[in-house]
């Protein structure tokens, strides 16, 4: 299997052995990049290591030296890139994070956001002002922006818009080189994107270690029909995009 997690003070033994546990064969681990943490020149020395570990580049809107440390990542091989707006707490659709976009999809690499909202809109709303600001960070509808900005290169929506699924669907319709990747949801969501778009741009993920891997496992079993959807799911299309 291949898949994509986000992976938080993880070591990568601890990352293998659970692997193997899960007949998962490679992982796409995701850098972090804030003004506390940088995680590149770590991932920088580990991937060389291990066969079984790929990693997308993180890169902060407000760094300087954008093209450099883009160029820096290629030179250690990263297979894709990684925004994360509610860490960074940066809208994904701010003129600083378009800005970074462009640059990241000259490299024809794909980009992985995470999405949606993090809690239903009725609870947002009672939320103190603060936490809301940057739960919205990644609200779908800021993802119209974006994709016009960048149509054609690879796009793929972490966590499936989280409490946004449906909204994520009517965006994904519009635009054909969008991707969603599906840790953290239920088999019924997952049923969802799969009846409305296909099981050709959905992705198995986990958020390792948050979530284990049997929690996103079990749900693609539960919401596919066949092996030609969980085939898809669990490793062609990952396979394809990461042209490996």
């Amino acid at each position: 299997m291949v898949f994509f997690s986000a992976v938080r003070r993880s070591t990568p033994e601890r990352i293998i052995r659970d692997m193997k546990l899960n007949n998962i064969s490679k992982s796409v681990v995701l850098q972090l990049n804030t003004p506390e943490c940088d995680s590149s020149e770590d991932i920088a020395e580990v991937i060389p290591k291990y066969d079984e570990l790929i990693t997308f580049g993180n890169i902060h809107p407000y760094d300087r030296e954008l093209s450099l440390k883009i160029e820096r990542n290629l030179n250690f091989g990263v297979k894709g890139w990684k925004i994360a707006p509610h860490v960074i707490d940066i809208d994904i659709d701010d003129a600083k994070t378009i800005q970074l976009l462009k640059l990241l999809a000259q490299t024809k690499l794909p980009i992985i956001s995470c999405s949606g909202l993090a809690f239903p809109e009725n609870r947002i709303k009672k939320l103190p002002g603060k936490i809301r600001k940057n739960l919205e960070t990644q609200n779908i509808n800021k993802f119209y922006k974006v994709l016009k900005e960048i149509p054609n290169v690879p796009f793929i929506f972490a966590h499936a818009g989280m409490y946004q699924t449906k909204e994520l669907v009517k965006l994904m319709k519009l635009y054909p080189n969008t991707y969603v990747e599906i840790s953290t949801q239920p088999p019924a969501k997952i049923r969802l994107l799969l009846d409305e778009i296909g099981s050709e741009r959905i992705l198995y993920g986990t958020d390792y270690p948050a979530f284990n891997h049997s929690f996103s496992i079990v749900s693609v079993l539960r919401a596919t029909k066949d092996e030609t959807e969980r085939k898809n799911i669990f490793y062609n299309n990952a396979k394809k995009l990461l042209k490996i």
